[in-house]
């Protein structure tokens, strides 16, 4: 959970925003519920006069005036515009650029192939909170996991230790690409191995 957030002076004033439309407009559009929530039952309660007002220029689109419901508010592209965020369909790019890379099968030494791509909505959810901070997409910090994981895939091949290799959403969850990131640093990206059981 962020403790900090910044506020753009110039676009509030602009806008018309008071510093509380700000703050929850900010949570809604960086999914920061449990931030909402902490300072809801901190200083108590927040006015639905805030939603009504945030509605009517045009920043959000309430489902149910009379229940307001966290997950039930859609911010509009207007209300990303204000805080930069990067479109959704970018991080959806780099994702699959993950997928691409990371070895989707690894040959058994007895025989047959070991599945490494699991639970692909848990990796996606640990990809995105590694690699998007504050509704921007870090490129950078992806390029240097794409070599990480290529540096990793190698390591085992060269060892013929590929059948241990990690599930995906371990491999990020346990964040095993920041070993190979003093290595990687001044790398290009390396071309792939010549397997027939890589991802496509």
């Amino acid at each position: 959970m962020i403790e900090q957030i910044s506020v753009d002076l110039t676009k509030l004033y602009t806008n018309k925003l008071k510093i509380e439309d700000w703050f929850v407009l900010f949570c809604l559009v960086h999914n920061e519920e449990e931030m909402l929530m902490k300072y809801i039952s901190t200083t108590g309660r927040i006015e639905t006069l805030i939603f009504q007002r945030l509605r009517d220029s045009g920043f959000i689109i309430l489902k149910d005036e009379s229940n307001i419901l966290f997950n039930e508010i859609k911010v509009t592209d207007q209300a990303k515009n204000l805080f930069n965020v990067s479109d959704n369909k970018e991080f959806e790019i780099l994702f699959k650029e993950l997928l691409s890379t990371y070895p989707k099968s690894v040959k058994r030494i007895t025989g047959g192939t070991r599945p490494l791509h699991n639970d692909l909505q848990r990796c996606k959810k640990l990809y995105k909170s590694t690699i998007v901070s504050i509704g921007l997409v870090n490129k950078e910090l992806h390029k240097k996991i794409l070599l990480c994981v290529q540096k990793y895939h190698r390591d085992h091949l060269k060892d013929n230790k590929q059948e241990f290799m990690q599930l995906l959403a371990t491999y990020l969850s346990q964040r095993t690409w920041e070993q190979y990131l003093d290595e990687v640093t001044n790398l290009e990206v390396l071309p792939k191995p010549n397997t027939d059981y890589d991802a496509i």
